[in-house]
């Protein structure tokens, strides 16, 4: 054994993985030096557009707040009727929530028409530009921003324009109303602006001999303004930015940093050395010396260590004593004794291993009749409750059908026949065994009710929607059978059961279910009737041509709008054909791309196959809504009440 090339092998491992590490060290100083190099220079050389995209990126946040509102309509009609209540829950809250200190709203003449002041801010005429020019701030911009000073502050004003979603096709021409919020630059932001830019201290100077001090205090090179204008492009103040080189504090911090890991490694290195010298090298020598020589002196040092060596050399020890033994007994016994010995020895090695085996035999017998047992046991458990559960199964499913034999009985009372329609026909499908749709078809008097309801959810919890609402329906239009219908009172009353019915939930909030209806009544003689629709339309197809007739936007039950449904009075003729479904008919997915009907190609269907005898029609509907599922899983209940004027 060379102690020599142990102690070799070691310092080359270790010379290996410091000249590595060395190396990754360098290699990764020199990608450092370069990226940070390259990421400097192009601050250099481009830190006015740097300034400018990190400051769009600040203000975009507060833009958005003023014109990415999705209630324009609301937003633009409570204004016009001075409803300061909705004004201050959905556009006061700008004051207090984003700290601004102002938010007001102007009609088309620049009449202020709401406004509302942070504490402290009554006094400030913040809108010295009110008039009936005042659209011509705007331009073709819809969105405009600019800056003001009021006693020695500064303000960024964030506007945009009012455009009613009924002219939703032309919002960038016809403008019918402004709001502005107003924000003070405050000191945490001009902070917060800073720490964005990251190596940029950014100061707001409100006039010339401020931003002289600023440039002279810097580096002249180093300093980057921003003009602040007012909405009539004049100079307001000076936003300063002044670049600082963090670049190069970062490589001088990185040299210092890598001498300190350089000579802890070195020391690292040395310190192994050391200590493979005296608990590696030095043992093993004496070992090597001890086997040359066959004596043990050398190793009797290390007899009394707990350690690897410390075992290893009394085991020598003992060899070189046995060694003697034997020699001794060789020339005491014979050969034919040894060998008797020796065969002896082996005989009981193996007694004593077949003992053992037969031992391990009879265990491994009594392990296998313990598993048996559990395994029958676990099998009879299984066996029970798999027989306790297909028995709930059963009962489950046989209460369900029960309840979809009674929902189809409460359908039917109310289903279309000939003595109403001339043609007609329903295509009802389930997702579940009861379903959240149903259909409603009546006669009171000369006027003839069309209905189709669609409700939260479906299965079970549909289904009792569905009973509840379907039962409402009939009472009430049993209640007034000796008035005049009209769609709108009906709903209207309809939600009024509903959301009474369904009261709160447990935790004291408003339950949010309920259901979408359309409701068609026209009278049979004049054919002069009105639709009333709850978050559904109505599709009439005449003379090869398809109208939409949409009802209200919200639906029966708790809703944030609480208005009276509309009423849509329609003159209809004869041979018009009526379609009202649920959202289930194009909510369907599959095809080729595997993604939803959609009303639009739904429509084109319906348009289609209007010229087809009311059984075909049917026939082709259906069709073509399975052959679109395909083998995917249907999405929810299928409901289209279809009739001929």
């Amino acid at each position: 054994m060379n102690s020599k090339t142990v102690q070799s092998g070691i310092l080359r491992v270790a010379l290996l993985g410091a000249i590595i590490m060395i190396i990754v060290l360098i290699l990764y100083y020199i990608f450092q030096y370069r990226q940070l190099n390259a990421v400097r220079e192009y601050s250099k050389k481009d830190k006015e557009m740097l300034i400018d995209r990190i400051l769009s990126v600040t203000y975009h946040q507060y833009t958005n707040i003023v014109h990415d509102n999705s209630a324009w309509d609301e937003c633009y009609q409570a204004m016009c009727e001075g409803n300061k209540k909705w004004l201050n829950d959905n556009i006061g809250y700008m004051v207090d929530g984003y700290s601004s200190a102002c938010v007001a709203m102007f009609d088309t003449l620049g009449v202020i028409k709401y406004i509302n002041f942070a504490q402290g801010m009554e006094n400030i005429d913040f809108f010295p530009f009110a008039s009936p020019d005042m659209g011509n701030l705007f331009n073709e911009e819809l969105f405009p921003h600019f800056y003001a000073q009021f006693e020695g502050k500064t303000f960024v004003y964030f506007g945009a324009c009012l455009v009613s979603a009924a002219n939703i096709n032309s919002r960038n021409e016809k403008q019918r109303g402004y709001m502005f919020m107003v924000k003070e630059i405050a000191e945490e932001d001009v902070s917060g602006m800073s720490i964005a830019l990251g190596g940029m201290h950014m100061t707001i100077a409100l006039d010339d001999k401020a931003y002289a001090d600023t440039v002279k205090a810097l580096d002249p090179m180093a300093v980057t303004n921003r003009e602040m204008l007012d909405y009539k492009k004049k100079h307001v103040a000076y936003m300063c930015f002044a670049y600082e080189d963090m670049l190069s504090k970062q490589l001088n911090q990185f040299i210092p940093i890598f001498l300190l890991i350089s000579l802890l490694c070195l020391g690292i290195f040395f310190a192994i050395m050391l200590y493979v010298k005296v608990k590696v090298t030095k043992p093993l020598s004496q070992i090597d010396e001890s086997f040359k020589s066959e004596k043990t002196d050398s190793i009797i040092p290390l007899k009394d260590e707990t350690n690897e060596f410390g075992i290893i050399s009394r085991m020598m020890e003992d060899f070189f004593e046995q060694k003697d033994s034997l020699k001794k007994l060789n020339l005491e016994l014979a050969t034919q004794k040894s060998e008797i010995m020796m065969q002896n020895e082996a005989l009981q090695q193996q007694k004593e291993e077949i003992l053992v085996q037969s031992e391990n035999v009879s265990m491994l017998n009594e392990q296998l009749r313990t598993i048996n047992d559990d395994l029958a046991a676990q099998k009879l458990l299984l066996e029970m409750r798999n027989h306790e559960i297909t028995a709930a199964n059963n009962q489950l499913t046989s209460g369900i059908n029960y309840a979809s034999r009674l929902q189809t009985a409460m359908v039917q009372a109310v289903a279309p026949n000939y003595n109403i329609f001339r043609n007609y026909f329903v295509i009802y499908y389930p997702k579940d065994i009861v379903g959240g749709d149903f259909y409603f078809a009546k006669k009171v008097n000369n006027q003839i009710i069309a209905a189709m309801g669609d409700c939260t959810g479906h299965g079970v919890p549909g289904a009792i929607l569905a009973s509840m609402g379907l039962s409402f329906l009939n009472e009430l239009i049993n209640d007034h059978k000796d008035e005049e219908l009209m769609p709108g009172e009906i709903l209207d009353a309809l939600r009024k059961k509903v959301t009474s019915a369904l009261g709160i939930d447990q935790d004291g909030q408003l339950r949010n279910d309920g259901m979408d209806i359309a409701l068609l009544i026209y009278n049979e003689n004049t054919l002069k009737g009105h639709y009333a629709g709850a978050q559904r339309p109505m599709v009439l197809v005449r003379n090869n041509e398809i109208q939409t007739i949409k009802g209200d936007s919200m639906p029966i039950g708790h809703f944030i709008l609480d208005k009276n449904f509309t009423s849509i009075g329609i003159q209809l003729q004869a041979n018009d054909k009526i379609y009202l479904y649920s959202d289930g008919c194009t909510d369907q997915n599959g095809g080729t791309l595997n993604r939803k009907i959609m009303s639009k190609t739904f429509k084109d269907k319906l348009l289609q196959y209007s010229n087809m005898q009311f059984e075909r029609q049917k026939a082709a509907i259906e069709k073509f809504i399975f052959d679109w599922k395909g083998n995917k899983m249907q999405t929810d209940d299928i409901t289209l009440l279809a009739f001929e004027v």
